[in-house]
């Protein structure tokens, strides 16, 4: 069956509750610029724009500008971080 020109690109329909979650995300999370992305992760311009790019990193485009959330840039940094971690039998953090 052939797709119509105008179906071949539509987007699904967004979950409600998730449209809710993202409003209120977005009015009360932080966002860094290029710059503090740049220093805070260490890397080049051109790093960042490759994380972007295959969407290792999240990010929206604002009036031009390229912003990154800071709380959801933190959690994933965190999550990574967590995944080198093995479990330990006799960990202190298990008593």
């Amino acid at each position: 069956m052939k797709k119509n020109k105008n179906e071949k690109h539509k987007l699904p329909n967004p979950d409600p509750n998730l449209i809710k979650m993202n409003n209120s995300l977005i009015k009360t999370e932080e966002w860094y610029n290029i710059q503090d992305m740049m220093d805070y992760l260490k890397v080049s311009r051109s790093t960042l724009n490759r994380l972007v790019r295959t969407k290792q990193l999240p990010s929206l485009k604002l009036g031009g500008t390229l912003m990154f959330p800071k709380n959801l840039i933190n959690s994933i940094m965190q999550n990574q971080s967590l995944k080198h971690i093995k479990p330990n039998n006799n960990s202190p953090l298990d008593a």
